[in-house]
């Protein structure tokens, strides 16, 4: 059995003879080393990547809009929604994607959100800049797939950002777009506990399509 030294505060010891050496700290109940960047917890904790696809778990839709909404398949491997035997084409070469389909037969712009929550852990420390992403297609300038983060915490909703393009237009592969700047959920200071909520927008009129797929994040935890 090997018992590490304890202490409540790092030893005043620092340098490159320190570097490897170890303690375990009873203010933080936790392990420390000493690294090139000082004492601190030994290593970094891995990012924890969350991908989530159609259909979402906890996701609920809410919108006035009129139209059908349908969740489905896409591949080119399996020889579903590729274009072959008369399918629509939603999948390209090489795609394969699970997805919602929105589609409105009116003449004017008709919306349907998908909300979907995500309860962050007691362990958050917060999320991967760069790491929020939305798969989304149209197929046509009457079509619009776009998303929205916000921060759910004791104190209410709070919006981060502003609003984020996924696709418009008639598009021949699937976009990806991540959420950057203020809109990016690693610059809108979630706490552990709090919930991340996503609001994904899908618009359409005059029978075009608006397709929303794989929805992903990533954050850290001590």
């Amino acid at each position: 059995l090997l018992t590490l030294d304890k202490g409540a505060a790092a030893p005043t010891a620092t340098g490159d003879a320190v570097l490897g050496s170890m303690y375990y700290d009873t203010t933080k109940g936790k392990v420390q080393c000493y690294e090139a960047d000082g004492w601190g917890s030994c290593s970094s904790s891995p990012d924890n990547f969350v991908t989530l696809s159609p259909e979402y778990t906890n996701a609920v839709t809410n919108g006035s809009g009129v139209g059908e909404m349908k969740s489905d398949i896409c591949s080119d491997t399996l020889n579903i929604n590729d274009g072959s035997g008369g399918q629509p084409t939603i999948c390209g070469t090489n795609e394969t994607y699970n997805f919602y389909n929105w589609t409105s037969s009116e003449a004017t712009a008709q919306t349907k959100d998908i909300y979907v929550t995500y309860q962050l852990p007691a362990n958050f420390t917060g999320f991967v800049e760069g790491s929020t992403s939305l798969v989304g297609r149209t197929d046509s300038d009457d079509a619009t797939v776009a998303y929205r983060v916000y921060k759910n915490t004791a104190g209410g909703l709070v919006a981060c950002g502003s609003v984020i393009t996924v696709s418009n237009g008639a598009q021949t592969t699937w976009q990806k777009v991540a959420a950057s700047g203020s809109a990016d959920p690693a610059n809108c200071n979630f706490s552990a506990n709090d919930s991340i909520v996503f609001k994904i927008s899908l618009s359409a009129q005059s029978d075009t399509n608006a397709y929303a797929s794989t929805l992903s994040f990533a954050f850290k935890d001590n």
